[in-house]
């Protein structure tokens, strides 16, 4: 009896979220067609938000991987990052390179000291002790650094370092999309293939080399391949565009007139798709240093120590492993992370507060636990949602610019109920 009625109840749980899931695509089907171009406008300001909170969901898994602690801090090492790179902008009239470089080794400094006095005294200590000490951490950074010899209380126009340049995509064409798509196929189709034929290989090898589970070691391949495939995607669409064009030109130089080309205009007489620069600079940077995470976990001696500290302590203590020094080293790239989300974020939305952390902060933490907190992966795929969630939010749902906040939170609570591990994550074994 047990059996049926928990069967019955497990059918309708699945049947509603089957349910929420139809009406959610139903209805994205319907804002697709009611006006495309605003939707993928939105698509693309999400993109650029999720990349930005991948950084910083990024350091939340990295900590709490190594140390099982949620830093409620790091949101603040963010806004440190941000004021940082403000300072040397307008003051000193750096470039963005190098002042970016100064954020996240400013965030680098400030974190690991903080890991020194705040965290490490409680290693040993109940959860709940780390955490109120987290708290506590953030509320004195934002209101020490709201005082007037510091940063202050107001809002702070941000000089961006850039120059802001726009691109306008006027219209698609039957022959991009056909050669978008035919790219984007072989490509894939080649990438499975190739995958197929190592991914087992690589995660037994992996596994062997630092003791752990083939499951657990595969995380790190596939951060790679979604951020490979997400790069070639992007580099097949542009190539597709290059030939669209050139074969255009071609035709017009010879005098000839194909009207197949043009038999797909998506966009409207005057609108466009706007793509800015710093999208591609958010991006590019973001992927760049997901490849440098990627490297150091999964090809150093550091990164085969950081696994096995996250695995077991005390086991990477008996084998020589300076658990303290990884401790600290992981809080380091968590805060490198961070400052450059901040520099990225204050770039994209050029108002800079010394509570700018929090809610970014937060809604990282979201994507961190959506995408399965400790997982890299989860992390960063965790992010590139909570992003459109937030945009499609504010675009589409009534009130949306006062709901955003709490809806993010709503996905919270749904993860914690249907799924805890979230998207990528997996329960915790039991060590005997």
């Amino acid at each position: 009896m047990r059996t049926a009625i928990r069967y019955v109840l497990k059918t309708l749980v699945w049947g509603m979220i089957a349910g929420c899931v139809g009406g959610l695509l139903y209805g994205l089907i319907l804002l697709i067609r009611d006006n495309p171009v605003y939707f993928i406008q939105q698509v693309l300001d999400g993109l650029k938000l999720g990349f930005v909170f991948a950084l910083i969901a990024l350091g939340y898994t990295l900590v709490y991987g190594i140390v099982k602690l949620i830093n409620f801090a790091h949101g603040d090492v963010f806004m440190v990052g941000a004021f940082t790179s403000f300072y040397a902008i307008t003051r000193y009239h750096w470039g963005f390179v190098p002042a970016i470089l100064l954020a996240m080794v400013v965030c680098t400094f400030l974190n690991v000291v903080i890991e020194r006095v705040a965290y490490k005294p409680l290693r040993n200590a109940p959860r709940i002790s780390a955490l109120i000490t987290a708290i506590g951490v953030s509320f004195f950074l934002e209101y020490f650094t709201a005082l007037n010899f510091v940063f202050g209380p107001n809002y702070i126009t941000y000089k961006r370092p850039i120059e802001l340049i726009v691109w306008n995509l006027r219209e698609f064409t039957n022959v991009w999309l056909i050669l978008s798509v035919l790219f984007i196929a072989i490509m894939t189709g080649a990438a499975f293939l190739l995958r197929r034929r190592r991914a087992k290989s690589l995660a037994i090898h992996i596994a062997e080399e630092v003791a752990v589970p083939s499951s657990q070691a595969s995380g790190g391949s596939t951060v790679v391949a979604v951020v490979v495939w997400a790069g070639l995607v992007a580099a097949t669409v542009g190539a597709a565009y290059l030939v669209d064009m050139a074969l255009a030109s071609w035709l017009q130089s010879s005098g000839v007139t194909w009207g197949f080309r043009r038999n797909l205009i998506l966009l409207p007489e005057g609108g466009g798709i706007l793509l800015t620069n710093i999208t591609v600079v958010i991006m590019g940077v973001t992927l760049l240093l997901l490849f440098l995470l990627q490297y150091v976990v999964g090809s150093t001696k550091i990164g085969k120590a950081m696994r096995t500290a996250a695995y077991d302590k005390s086991t990477a203590q008996l084998m020589g492993i300076n658990v303290d020094s990884i401790i600290s080293f992981t809080f380091a790239i968590a805060a490198a992370f961070a400052g450059g989300a901040g520099v990225l974020y204050a770039i994209a939305y050029p108002q800079i507060l010394t509570f700018m952390g929090i809610m970014p902060g937060l809604k990282a933490f979201v994507a961190a636990v959506l995408g399965g907190i400790g997982s890299i992966p989860g992390a960063f795929i965790g992010a590139l949602l909570m992003g459109q969630l937030d945009m499609l939010t504010v675009a589409y749902v009534p009130y949306g610019s006062r709901l955003r906040d709490g809806i993010a939170f709503i996905i919270l609570i749904i993860v914690f109920l249907v799924r805890p591990t979230g998207i990528m994550g997996e329960p915790e074994r039991e060590k005997v």
